[in-house]
């Protein structure tokens, strides 16, 4: 059993980077958008 979960470790690993990845390319692209928002309604104020 020990070594069944060592061996399913790296599986385990790719899928949680892969998971943060996404989280993370998902937050990149939130606050693009709200950092565009913001930018167009300053310019639009001014």
């Amino acid at each position: 059993m020990f070594a069944r979960s060592i061996s399913a470790l790296p599986t385990d690993l790719n899928a949680n980077l892969s998971a943060i990845s996404i989280c993370l390319l998902l937050s990149l692209c939130v606050t693009c958008i709200i950092f565009v928002q913001r930018n167009e309604n300053s310019f639009h104020t001014c």
